[in-house]
C-alpha cells in the first residue's frame, strides 16, 4: 500500500504537463487538492514517527481518493481518472500498510524506510501542486 501511494504520486507527476494545460481556476483547484493529500501524508508520517497509529488519516485519504474524478474532470480522460481513483482507494490504508510481518496491529512496528516512502509521496504531491500553480 505504501509503495502504491508513492507510485501514484510519481505517475501523476509524470503527467503534470496535462494538468498545466487546464484553465487557471481548475489548476488552482487541482493544486489545492494535491496539496491536501500531501499534508495528510505528512501528518500521517509524523504520527507514525511519534510511535502512534494515524487513525483518521486513512479515512481522509479515502475521501480524497473519491474526490479525484471530480477534481480532474475535463483535464484527463474518465478512464484514466477511474484508474487513478482505484489506485488511490487501494493505497488509502496507510496505518495498515505499515504493519510488518505477522504482528498484531496494536504491536505494529514502523520502519524508517516505510515512513520515508510516505514522506516521499507527500513531497511528490506537494511538488505536483507547486508545479501546477507555477504555470
Amino acid at each position: 500500500m505504501i509503495d502504491e501511494i508513492l507510485n501514484v504520486a510519481k505517475e501523476l507527476w509524470s503527467i503534470r504537463q496535462t494538468f498545466n494545460k487546464a484553465k487557471q481556476d481548475k489548476r488552482e483547484k487541482m493544486a489545492t487538492y494535491f496539496e491536501n493529500i500531501s499534508s495528510c501524508l505528512e501528518q500521517a508520517s509524523a504520527t507514525l514517527r511519534g510511535g502512534e497509529i494515524p487513525h483518521g488519516k486513512c479515512g481522509q485519504m479515502l475521501g480524497y481518493a473519491r474526490m479525484f474524478p471530480e477534481t480532474v474532470e475535463g483535464v484527463i480522460s474518465e478512464e484514466k481518472a477511474e484508474e487513478f481513483t482505484s489506485k488511490l482507494i487501494e493505497a488509502h490504508g496507510i496505518e495498515h500498510a505499515t504493519k510488518i510481518g505477522e504482528k498484531e496491529f496494536a504491536d505494529a512496528v514502523y520502519s524508517d524506510q516505510q515512513i520515508g516512502k510516505i514522506e516521499e509521496a507527500s513531497g511528490q504531491f506537494q511538488a505536483l501542486a507547486d508545479s501546477i500553480r507555477a504555470i
